[in-house]
C-alpha cells in the first residue's frame, strides 16, 4: 500500500512539473488575424510554423496591442476578442475609472 502511494505522488509530482503546452488549432481564427497584422507590419509572424501555443499567440496578441495606434477600429475590437481568450488575466485585471481592482484590494 505504501509502494502505491509513492507511485502516486510522484506521478503528480512529475505531472506539475512538466505541464503539457497546448497548442492552438491551425483551422482557428486567430491565425488569420495574425496574418493580417503581419501584412501591416505590426509584428513578425512566421507562417512556416503555423501551430503555436496559446503562450505564443498571447505574446503576439500583447505585441500588437501595444501598437494599438496603428490599428483600426474593427481591428481593435477584434484585438479585443482575443485577448479575452488568450490572455484573461488582463480581461479580469480591467480597472474602471476611480475604483481598484481585486488585486489592487489584495495587495
Amino acid at each position: 500500500m505504501k509502494l502505491f502511494h509513492v507511485f502516486i505522488f510522484l506521478f503528480v509530482l512529475t505531472s506539475i512539473c512538466y505541464p503539457q503546452i497546448e497548442n492552438v488549432s491551425i483551422e482557428y481564427p486567430v491565425y488569420d488575424f495574425l496574418k493580417e497584422m503581419t501584412v501591416k507590419k505590426i509584428i513578425n509572424y512566421d507562417e512556416d510554423n503555423p501551430n503555436l501555443s496559446r503562450f505564443e499567440i498571447a505574446n503576439f496578441l500583447k505585441t500588437i496591442d501595444s501598437k494599438k495606434p496603428e490599428l483600426s477600429n474593427t481591428e481593435i475590437k477584434i484585438l479585443n476578442k482575443y485577448k479575452v481568450e488568450f490572455i484573461p488575466e488582463e480581461a479580469l485585471i480591467k480597472i474602471i475609472p476611480g475604483r481598484c481592482s481585486a488585486a489592487e484590494k489584495n495587495s
